[in-house]
């Protein structure tokens, strides 16, 4: 893990060297730091989000991308492309700045609807490309199933949630999603619906 970067520059190097000697997950189970929102709405899904995601996420040194300020897990190493979140490593889900098969995992939670599809897909294989075979990968995205949260989200997004307001422009549906992750090499082994909003995905990256 110590040299995972495809060399875009001595500063990124750095970041990711520091980032790959965050200590592993082992046996006394999985750090967990998350500063929740104070709007309880927000709490309550993202409480919700996490607590099964950190259920189904193996031991094992994990990639989060999009982490924010808060990663899934105090030893996930943590990319985003926004500085000021502070990730362990700032980079695009497009070209991420590691080597082939570098992870055991990879979680991003509502991530991928703040793409087009034809990012989404470029995004999917870069996560492709990073795990090592039978790598396990989990990703949330909006129940566009739900009509509910179609209208909730149209309210949502002009009151409390205004810094999402046209963000979403990559809206996709789990069995999209599904479709995606299969022609790229994965196989989807879970596929959960959570607190009536989200669909979380467990899949596995096949042996090439």
């Amino acid at each position: 893990m110590a040299n995972t970067l495809r060399s875009p520059g001595e500063e990124a190097k750095a970041k990711s060297a520091d980032a790959a000697a965050a200590p592993r997950n082992t046996g006394g189970g999985l750090g967990y730091s998350y500063r929740y929102p104070r709007n309880i709405v927000s709490w309550f899904f993202l409480a919700r989000r996490h607590a099964y995601v950190r259920s189904i996420l193996r031991n094992s040194m994990n990639l989060d991308l999009g982490c924010g300020p808060h990663k899934i897990t105090t030893g996930s190493v943590g990319a985003d492309l926004r500085s000021e979140k502070r990730p362990d490593v700032v980079c695009s889900v497009l070209d991420l700045p590691f080597a082939d098969g570098s992870f055991e995992s990879c979680t991003m939670l509502e991530v991928i609807e703040h793409m087009d599809m034809e990012k989404q897909r470029r995004a999917l294989g870069e996560v492709n490309r990073v795990l090592e075979d039978r790598g396990q990968f989990i990703i949330s995205t909006p129940n566009l199933i739900s009509g509910l949260f179609r209208i909730v989200w149209w309210f949502w997004e002009r009151t409390y949630g205004r810094e999402w307001l046209h963000e979403h422009v990559g809206m996709i549906s789990t069995e999209e999603v599904q479709e995606v992750l299969r022609s790229l090499g994965f196989e989807v082994v879970t596929n959960r619906r959570i607190a009536v909003f989200d669909r979380v995905l467990g899949a596995e990256k096949r042996p090439a």
